[in-house]
């Protein structure tokens, strides 16, 4: 009988297959596709498409404004253009949806975009017979249109469209104006009080819808509103550009340099001619930094601009003759030649052929670790 091994190994273990693929999370704003990183480069025919969507949505709001009219007496209906603003934005999502890029995509999303105002308005519109009532209600008109461009660009066929979140951007701005200063319905409601007004001897009552309406909009406080939202959204620009998330940052900039005109504007009675040049002065450096340092072209130039209108305006206003003021202009213009030939070439700014980011730097420095900036060609600009 043979010998029976006291100990038999186990079979060898089956081999094992290549390691699982490691799941990338994917992030808030990657979800928004290409994108959010990347700006769709310039294309005659999208510009042409979204010209023409454009065209589309004024016949839509004119023909619906005359249904609302009414004619020969008779009294109007906001149905109608309900009915077609409505048809607009739907004809829009679709032709986003089917076609995702183009200029059938940029008709889809500028049609669907610009006819949200007319659908809230149609939607919102009521012929009150109140003396101090406006048939308008612009807060609810801005809130609904801005809530239906932030859906529009995070959810559905058009997410992604810088156009979407452009908007959007400035429609809260204009709604915080108008639920906190009445910017819109202010006027307004004047308008229709005068006309509803049974006789001028009225216009001091109680009754009378001058009685009612109060201050008007102050514009310091208004000039406050908007440039913290001017500040708020040239931060997130930045940070965002930061992060190469630069077609999401483009909005942002839009909107923040916008809002930053028309914030030092709103203060121009309040500083006066110096002071609001100053700020100009200030704001159009901050904007030529950002634009250079972001690759963005028109940012840069807007920064350029103002910087040139702040200076001219500082210096127009000691003098009162047109020599004076121009040896004054001369010598201030190469005053700022001097000084950007020294901060560029102290700081080491990369020379504008160089296909790269500004980046500033001492002479005792070295460049910032981490990768190189990617280049500045259009797509940021």
């Amino acid at each position: 009988m043979a010998d029976v091994p006291s100990f038999v190994p186990p079979p060898p273990a089956p081999p094992l297959g290549p390691p699982p693929e490691p799941v990338a999370k994917v992030g808030f704003i990657e979800r928004l596709g290409p994108r959010a990183d990347r700006r769709p480069e310039p294309r005659l025919g999208v510009t042409m498409a979204a010209a023409g969507a454009a065209l589309a949505v004024v016949g839509a709001i004119a023909l619906g404004g005359d249904r609302l009219a009414g004619s020969s007496g008779a009294k109007g209906s906001q149905y109608p253009g309900l009915a077609i603003s409505l048809i607009v934005v739907v004809l829009g999502a679709a032709l986003t949806a089917v076609h995702r890029n183009g200029p059938l995509a940029a008709a889809g999303v500028a049609a669907s975009a610009t006819a949200l105002v007319p659908l809230a308005f149609f939607l919102t519109y009521s012929d009150t017979p109140s003396l101090s009532g406006s048939p308008i209600s612009f807060g609810t008109i801005l809130l609904l249109s801005s809530v239906g461009w932030t859906l529009g660009y995070l959810v559905g066929p058009g997410r992604g469209h810088a156009f979407f979140l452009g908007a959007a951007l400035l429609g809260s701005w204009l709604w915080v104006l108008e639920v906190t200063e009445h910017v819109f319905s202010f006027p307004t409601q004047l308008i229709f009080g005068f006309f509803s007004t049974a006789s001028f001897g009225d216009v001091g009552s109680s009754s009378s819808p001058f009685g009612t309406l109060g201050n008007g909009p102050s514009p310091e406080t208004i000039g406050v509103y908007t440039l913290v939202f001017a500040g708020a959204y040239l931060v997130a620009a930045g940070m965002l550009d930061r992060r190469d998330h630069r077609g999401v940052a483009t909005p942002f900039t839009f909107a923040g340099v916008i809002t930053l005109i028309e914030g030092i504007s709103l203060f121009a009675d309040d500083l006066k001619q110096a002071g609001t040049g100053f700020a100009f002065l200030v704001a159009g450096l901050g904007l030529a930094y950002l634009g250079a340092t972001a690759g963005r072209r028109l940012t840069n130039w807007v920064g350029g601009i103002l910087v040139f209108g702040g200076t001219t305006a500082i210096v127009a206003e000691p003098f009162d003759t047109i020599t004076s003021f121009a040896i004054a202009e001369m010598a201030a213009g190469a005053a700022v030649v001097v000084a950007a030939h020294i901060i560029a070439t102290t700081l080491h700014e990369p020379a504008e052929v160089d296909p790269v980011l500004s980046r500033f730097y001492s002479a005792g420095s070295v460049q910032p670790s981490g990768p190189p900036p990617p280049p500045a060609g259009s797509v940021l600009g």
